[in-house]
């Protein structure tokens, strides 16, 4: 008797998607911390010795300099988090290698590749005929609307403004919280610190939320670490109490 399930390739092919996008996520998230290394070598002097330092009056660095980077190459992808890593990636690459900002638009469309460059070469040809200047905005403005649309972004703001700890860990929590701040409207127009933290603890759960406030810390990365340190002193006062709950019975 046939069976009324999906056809027998279904569950490969989604398996092997959800395989090549969580790769992706692997690699732009390892390429993030090696930028990050990067660029506390340069500003302490300490240059990887296979790239080239700039020349005296040299305003920028050349396309080889670029590719010994190793950046990972953007292929699509249905998660638009996915996305907004990559292109993320590629300005803070930006932020280190100096270039002008043609060399940006370049530089970032020589890593599309498979679908996204057939599609980024269609609208390049459509704003070349419409007398557009291809700036890096204009690239940002263009990928963001097919891989990470404003109605996207838009809900990730909500999901900021609406979220909490309930069974996260602190760590978890924190995790997701600066993930989603940066898609807050409010947060980007007034980046300040102290308001970050005052979202922050609005969302803790209640034990961690009355031991935390009194303290009125408005540094993020403190705040956090305390919030983890009186977590673990919460899980383990209430396990001595079920510890003598259980001796008692």
């Amino acid at each position: 008797m046939a069976s009324c399930g999906r056809p027998r390739g279904s569950s490969s092919s989604s398996a092997n998607l959800a395989k090549h996008m969580k790769e992706m996520a692997k690699a732009i998230k390892e390429q993030a911390q090696a930028t990050n290394l990067m660029a506390q070598q340069l500003s302490t002097g300490d240059r990887d010795s296979n790239i080239r330092r700039l020349e005296a009056g040299q305003t920028h660095t050349t396309f080889a300099d670029f590719k010994k980077i190793g950046l990972p190459e953007f292929r699509g992808a249905l998660d638009p988090d996915i996305a907004e890593e990559w292109l993320a990636e590629m300005e803070n690459v930006f932020t280190i290698f100096l270039c002008t900002k043609e060399q940006q638009v370049s530089y970032a469309t020589f890593m599309l590749k498979a679908d996204v460059e057939f599609w980024w070469d269609g609208v390049r040809r459509l704003l070349e005929d419409a007398g557009i200047n291809i700036s890096w905005a204009t690239f940002k403005e263009a990928f963001y609307k097919k891989y990470f649309p404003l109605s996207v972004r838009e809900s990730r703001d909500m999901e900021f403004l609406q979220l909490r700890q309930d069974r996260m860990s602190i760590a978890e929590y924190a995790e997701k919280f600066e993930r989603l701040c940066k898609f807050s409207k409010m947060y980007k127009a007034n980046p300040d610190e102290k308001w970050k933290c005052m979202k922050y603890q609005g969302g803790l759960r209640a034990e961690v939320l009355t031991a935390i406030a009194p303290l009125e810390i408005w540094e993020f990365s403190s705040l956090v670490s305390k919030c983890q340190v009186i977590e673990e002193c919460t899980k383990k006062l209430a396990s001595e109490k079920a510890s003598l709950s259980r001796k008692g019975n």
